[in-house]
């Protein structure tokens, strides 16, 4: 009798060992996804210094230039379709912006589940697919806005004029364009994409690139982690 008490609390005792340890395990998971995606945040704005980084950003913090070294050793295939950013033109949009109190807007849209794509299809095929989206952004905006290749499968729209309300407007009507398009028919395929979007507008929410990158970075970072394939304002899901 003793013996089998004995083996039960024995029993209970591993039981609950191996509860803590899957606790543990979980909660270890948990503070390593979370750090994985600072990390991945991060590295979204740091330029040259991170991988895949096309921006050069100076000590300060602050965009100065395309870092077309990087883009080329990327053999990036998006340059095809959208231009680099002109930081140039861009600052001028801010100053007139201030001078006018007029708004601008940024959309930093990302491919939704793209290395299915790549993994399904192979890289080549995965760059005209993005050389294909980049020209739907392109036929889905008019002057003065104007779309940029970011890197891989994300691009910034740039929208001078735009209000909030317009900006996601357009986010919408972009997010439309894409989700009916089919990609890759001229390889034999048909491919049906998603993209999230992530919008800021000056002045709203910063009065410089790099402060209305971060921010529309962030909504968008605030889409993805939220199932995807939506659109996102500052730190509030839209749709």
């Amino acid at each position: 009798m003793n013996s089998a008490l004995e083996s039960k609390n024995q029993l209970q005792a591993e039981v609950q060992k191996l509860r803590r340890q899957v606790r543990e395990a979980e909660e270890k998971s948990q503070r390593a996804e979370a750090t994985l995606k600072a990390t991945e945040q991060r590295y979204r704005l740091l330029g040259d210094s991170a991988p895949f980084g096309i921006f050069v950003i100076d000590t300060a913090g602050r965009i100065t230039g395309f870092n077309r070294k990087m883009a080329e050793m990327l053999q990036w295939p998006v340059q095809q379709e959208l231009p680099s950013i002109n930081i140039t033109e861009f600052q001028k949009f801010i100053e007139a912006g201030k001078t006018t109190r007029s708004q601008l807007s940024l959309i930093f849209m990302d491919l939704d589940y793209f290395k299915h794509v790549v993994d399904a299809h192979g890289h080549l095929n995965g760059s005209q697919a993005i050389r294909e989206v980049a020209a739907t952004i392109k036929e889905s905006i008019e002057e003065p806005a104007y779309a940029v290749a970011y890197a891989g499968d994300e691009f910034v729209v740039v929208l001078p004029g735009h209000d909030k309300d317009r900006a996601v407007e357009k986010a919408f009507n972009i997010q439309s364009h894409i989700n009916n398009s089919v990609y890759l028919r001229g390889k034999g395929l048909a491919v049906k994409l998603q993209a999230s979007f992530g919008v800021a507008t000056f002045p709203d929410h910063a009065t410089d690139l790099t402060g209305l990158l971060a921010s529309a970075d962030r909504a968008l970072f605030g889409v993805k982690a939220n199932g995807k394939s939506a659109i996102g304002w500052a730190d509030m899901l839209i749709s």
